[in-house]
């Protein structure tokens, strides 16, 4: 391409990944270059600066990212750091923290981010948040402090995509669910597991499709009574909803319910 003196536009990002997590100054600069010479110049901050993002394809935690992308932001701008958290997604699914954090009030930006974890009918709020998975663990672990707003996320995006039929926000820091999560009825398979649920709001048995439903790992003290109404409901996990170290029984699941749903298979 050199030579050439070309870069066709679809590599242009491709380039931007290279620049940034390269260990090779050699490798680093033709690329510096090349996007000098053919990038948009909505790109040019981006390209100008000097930060650099090796650590990336290592085993590195959202919030290192996250961290850095801040330090972009601060030398060039939100739009600069927004660009390259969206690229990094794109290129290799990580840094997407960034954007889901900052922008928390509809905008292009935001929406761009959402649209990226809907893959094949399912929305995948935890890939994109980047906390930490805590399935199949022997006991309850310490998930940090609950975040209202993350559901609001996963809220926009399925307002996005309506037609939706599974959703992952494991750990993904939420306490409550709004009562506009009963409009989604085209939603098959649910998993809330560890977060910091309590009760379920009443609208939620309008979810008439439900098929499974992963509740573990989170605050319920009683067992949620409204999912009797969900017909179609074929499983259901309820574990670790009270911490053995407070020395409390594990759900009971009351007869109302097993007599609703004889066909699902319920977990406490």
């Amino acid at each position: 391409m050199l030579k050439t003196g070309g870069v066709p536009e679809k590599l242009i990002e491709d380039l931007i990944v290279i620049q940034k997590i390269s260990f090779h100054s050699k490798v680093k600069k033709e690329a510096k270059t090349l996007l000098l010479n053919n990038a948009p110049s909505k790109y040019m901050p981006l390209i100008n600066d000097s930060r650099r993002f090796q650590f990336i394809e290592e085993r590195v935690s959202e919030q290192r990212i996250k961290s850095h992308l801040n330090k972009v932001a601060k030398k060039t701008s939100k739009e600069a750091a927004t660009q390259l958290s969206i690229i990094f997604y794109k290129k290799l699914k990580k840094g997407l923290r960034f954007v889901l954090h900052r922008y928390l009030n509809p905008c292009s930006q935001r929406t761009e981010a959402l649209n990226l974890l809907v893959e094949d009918g399912c929305l995948n709020l935890r890939q994109g948040l980047g906390y930490r998975n805590w399935k199949n663990i022997s006991a309850i672990p310490d998930k940090g402090t609950p975040l209202k707003w993350s559901i609001g996320t996963g809220i926009d995006a399925l307002k996005l995509h309506p037609k939706t039929q599974e959703i992952i926000f494991h750990n993904c820091k939420i306490k409550i669910l709004p009562k506009e999560f009963g409009n989604f009825r085209a939603l098959k398979k649910i998993d809330l597991s560890y977060n910091f649920l309590e009760k379920l709001p009443l609208e939620f048995s309008k979810l008439e499709n439900l098929e499974y439903l992963d509740l573990s790992g989170n605050g319920f003290f009683e067992f949620p009574k409204i999912l009797a109404r969900i017909p179609n409901l074929k499983f259901l996990d309820l574990r670790q909803n009270r911490p053995e170290e407070l020395h409390l029984k594990k759900l009971k699941i009351p007869i109302e319910v097993k007599t609703a749903l004889p066909n699902c298979e319920i977990l406490v």
